[in-house]
């Protein structure tokens, strides 16, 4: 990765790891390790994420005023003024007429005012409880990710229908959810890292301050004798434990790749997730085995859905490629290779990418170099 980038470390906290070290990501919540975190390119288009300026008429912000979920007391606090009007604070950015972006915040209850709001474009947005994050109304795509010490994520992504666009985030009168109302000069919540970003879902936080600021992608690859001391081109098994962050509609969502030296990549190895399943909860996990282009092993039949999921391929001839996911195995249902064994030079592997990034955390990667029995394979997805 070429620039620094952020992720949840095993207390819980936002941390920032420096350019190329890798970044293993933990549940916010749990604490549970979840892997390597391999995320797409993406641009934070607000300056100054942490800082709200001073407030106008309507609002008021106290910056510093509690702990972030960096661990640092850098968050403000968002007070209403005692007026009859709308209180909110507004983060403008240029955007591009048809493009997706996604809008989000850290926010927390700060002892008077219960509810949160961000509002993205002309109108989607969410509300939310903020003594218990659930969702009091919300419009388009919408979510909650909650943080330890009483902090929530909160997102919600639109398509632009001007070049200046704005995040929104409103203060809510605690008794009717009105964002018009009498302020009582004192009730609010506190506010962290807002961040705007093209694309369908949130990643990482990036930080900003006085412009706009990129993280890299993250790059994970074995080349060379690297890759080739341990790779057995005549038979072997893979394992790969993933866990993709959300359920996204492009295709060719890498898990691993291992692929020959030809630069059309004609021959390889691949587990990838392959375009929106399911209404947009799940995806179709494909396992392949390519060899000289269209000459192919392959099996279609999984469906992914968000969480931790084991994996399995086994490759050695034709008919002894094998996918299992989670216990399960199956042959391949497709197959018009004629040459046995299924023998092609490899010569590097790519992790967390194919075409597109997996933006998830893989947490186990395990190679075999035989072709393990069905037995040994169930046993190991379970």
């Amino acid at each position: 990765r070429g620039s620094i980038g952020t992720f949840v470390n095993k207390n819980g906290l936002i941390e920032t790891a420096s350019v190329n070290i890798p970044r293993f990501d933990y549940d916010p919540i749990s604490g549970e390790c979840r892997g390597l975190l391999i995320e797409e390119s993406r641009a934070n288009l607000l300056t100054s994420s942490n800082s709200f300026g001073a407030g106008d008429a309507n609002y008021g912000i106290t910056a510093s005023a509690a702990v972030s979920p960096d661990g640092t007391t850098n968050a403000s606090l968002i007070f209403e003024k005692t007026t009859l009007s709308f209180k909110l604070y507004t983060a403008g950015f240029t955007a591009v007429i048809g493009t997706t972006y996604c809008g989000s915040a850290f926010v927390k209850y700060a002892g008077s005012n219960l509810y949160g709001r961000i509002k993205v474009g002309a109108s989607n947005g969410i509300t939310i409880n903020l003594t218990n994050g659930s969702v009091l109304s919300s419009t388009g795509t919408c979510g909650v990710i909650p943080y330890p010490n009483g902090w929530y994520r909160i997102y919600a992504v639109w398509t632009a229908t001007t070049t200046s666009e704005n995040l929104q985030l409103f203060l809510m009168d605690r008794i009717s959810s009105n964002s018009l109302y009498q302020g009582d000069g004192s009730s609010g919540y506190y506010i962290y890292g807002a961040q705007v970003e093209q694309g369908s879902f949130p990643t990482s936080y990036i930080p900003t301050s006085a412009s706009t600021v990129t993280r890299s992608a993250d790059n994970v690859q074995m080349l060379g004798t690297n890759f080739s001391s341990w790779y057995n081109q005549s038979e072997g098994t893979v394992f790969c434990k993933f866990n993709a962050y959300n359920i996204m509609s492009s295709s060719f969502t890498g898990v691993f790749n291992i692929s020959g030296p030809e630069p059309s990549g004609l021959n390889r190895l691949q587990l990838l997730l392959n375009g929106p399943g399911g209404g947009g909860t799940t995806q179709p996990i494909y396992h392949n085995f390519y060899q000289n282009g269209p000459n192919f092993a392959d099996y279609f039949g999984f469906v992914y859905r968000t969480g931790p999921t084991n994996n399995i391929m086994r490759y050695k001839d034709k008919d002894y490629f094998v996918a299992s996911k989670d216990g399960n195995i199956r042959r391949n249902t497709t197959s018009n290779i004629t040459t046995v064994p299924l023998t092609k030079t490899m010569n590097n592997l790519n992790i967390g990418r194919v075409t597109n990034y997996l933006n998830g955390a893989v947490s186990r990667f395990a190679y075999y170099p035989r072709a393990l029995n069905d037995a040994e394979i169930q046993y190991l997805t379970r």
